[in-house]
């Protein structure tokens, strides 16, 4: 059985999104698993991220890594910014 999920994530700026698939990238690369494959990209402030599987356990596995990736990226990044907002202020 085959299994595929997208997930899309909004950032405020097309800075952190940059910043956010620079992090990311190396993870498409380093497969989690043969069981799945992954692919990155963006589009406007959104960060896509296709997951291909063989099976649902092998899906859900790599959605619940990349989901972890994903928020804790995107967590800095605006906590980086908020910083960096308030040196600057």
């Amino acid at each position: 059985m085959r299994a595929e999920a997208v997930i899309r994530l909004r950032f405020s700026s097309r800075r952190q999104l940059k910043v956010a698939l620079e992090a990311l990238k190396p993870e498409t690369r380093a497969t989690l698993s043969r069981r799945c494959r992954t692919q990155i990209y963006d589009k406007g402030n959104s960060l896509t991220v296709i997951f291909e599987a063989r099976d649902t356990s092998a899906l859900r596995a790599a959605v619940n890594s990349y989901l972890r990736w994903m928020l804790l990226t995107k967590t800095v990044v605006e906590s980086v910014n908020l910083v960096g907002s308030k040196v600057k202020g």
